[in-house]
């Protein structure tokens, strides 16, 4: 008897790449049945034919359906797993853009546009945990989907669950790095880690044998010699760990996630950004064209040979969760968004902390981490009211809390500045959150 599986958010890039890695693993996770669903059917449909000749070649056993509604999609499975973009690339790019325009950083999950894609994010969210809740009460639902601070806060609200989960690719890359950089096997390394999710510092990196490489590791990357050879052709990923070289000469201790240069430095990153050149931009000229061609080709080939989809897929950490939740004594471990409930003892008991965990078919324990130094705390205390605010702001439609919300992220901080940013951004985000966006019209005034 195999599983079934449920994805929502089926016309995402990534979705080929993740349903390479599910049937790759058939033998420890047999599928019986895989149920797609997106509420924009017209994309979903190239990536859904796709869908059927992949799995087809790959786990013939496994049939699969595209369903008609969320209700359906997320009927009577085992595990649902969340990949959304609410407003899809071009909002994104609205993300990336607009506050780069008023002298402020950009970002995808970082910054204001961060919070205004969690705000618009957050109602497709909880109506998905709703549904997979109320028709699979003991489904796993696995969210990858970004921002994924501001989401877990949201549905932390209506839902106490062990098996609502959401997961990070970052942290995984970026072990995957520090890896390869001490010459180490992948998953070697045993982290621990504490904060929020894209806002957090590793503290101890132990390997097999339980030594901490962590000062190893620090002076390599403060003598820039932790770009692994694969990346070293990405620009992008080049300053990201030069950055990363700098926040380690500049603060002495931790390794902090690479997302932490948008708050450390966030003029030098607004003044080095080309507003009309954004990465979404990037993405919709480059990934998007390539991933449809792809689909294009399968379709017309009736295979997944010669389409450019290549072998590896993608999702790794997704499958290697599933693994974990299939076992009752597997106890592996996983950094993820949870309750703080007393792990950090100085930081708010309800804040959604990203901490190391024990998973297995039981669900998720935490790890007690222990109080954290002022700096850190300082500075996780300000980013999570700031997530916080916005939330409540949409949940109560109060347009103040997200202005506070908005003044309190470190890469805005001026009142003006905020008011007119978060007005402008209300005004491209108008279709999610209407009531607002009227309220916003008055900020000005």
């Amino acid at each position: 008897m195999g599983y079934v599986v449920s994805i929502i958010g089926g016309g995402s890039l990534y979705t080929l790449p993740l349903l390479q890695t599910l049937c790759s693993h058939g033998d420890g996770f047999p599928i019986d049945r895989i149920l797609m669903y997106d509420n924009d059917k017209d994309r979903q449909r190239p990536r859904y034919m796709a869908a059927k000749i992949l799995v087809k070649d790959m786990s013939p056993h496994t049939e699969v359906f595209e369903a008609e509604s969320l209700e359906k999609a997320v009927k009577n499975v085992d595990y649902v797993l969340v990949q959304i973009r609410t407003g899809g690339l071009d909002m994104r790019e609205a993300d990336e853009k607009i506050p780069l325009l008023y002298g402020c950083v950009g970002q995808e999950t970082c910054g204001a546009g961060g919070l205004m894609y969690g705000m618009r994010s957050i109602k497709d969210t909880l109506e998905i945990t709703d549904a997979a809740r109320r028709l699979s009460p003991g489904s796993w639902v696995i969210n990858f989907s970004n921002p994924a601070s501001v989401l877990a806060e949201a549905v932390r609200r209506y839902w106490d669950d062990g098996k609502i989960v959401y997961l990070c690719d970052m942290t995984v890359l970026m072990l995957d790095v520090f890896e390869s950089v001490l010459g180490l096997q992948k998953g070697e390394l045993r982290p621990r880690y504490f904060g929020l999710n894209h806002f957090g510092w590793f503290t101890n990196l132990y390997d097999k044998s339980g030594r901490d490489r962590l000062e190893e590791l620090r002076k390599l990357l403060i003598q820039g010699d932790a770009v692994p050879a694969e990346l070293k052709g990405d620009e992008d990923w080049v300053s990201t760990f030069r950055r990363l070289g700098r926040m380690l000469k500049d603060f002495d201790g931790y390794i902090p996630s690479t997302y932490l240069q948008y708050y450390y430095y966030p003029e030098e990153i607004v003044k080095s950004s080309d507003p009309q050149n954004t990465r979404a931009h990037i993405v919709k000229k480059t990934k998007e064209k390539r991933v449809e061609n792809i689909c294009s080709n399968i379709i017309h080939r009736s295979t997944t040979a010669g389409s450019g989809l290549g072998t590896n897929g993608s999702g790794k950490y997704i499958m290697d969760f599933i693994e974990a939740t299939l076992h009752p004594d597997e106890n592996r471990e996983f950094l993820i968004p949870v309750k703080n409930g007393g792990a950090i003892p100085n930081l708010d008991r309800d804040a959604t902390v990203e901490i190391p965990c024990i998973v297995s078919r039981d669900g998720v324990r935490k790890l007690f981490v222990g109080e954290v130094p002022h700096f850190y705390k300082g500075l996780i205390e300000n980013q999570y009211a700031s997530e916080r605010l916005v939330v409540d702001g949409v949940l109560e439609n109060d347009l103040d809390k997200c202005l506070k919300g908005f003044v309190l992220n470190r890469t805005i901080g001026d009142i003006n500045t905020a008011k007119a940013l978060l007005t402008d951004m209300l005004a491209q985000n108008k279709e999610w959150l209407p009531e607002l966006y009227e309220r916003s019209r008055r900020l000005l005034e």
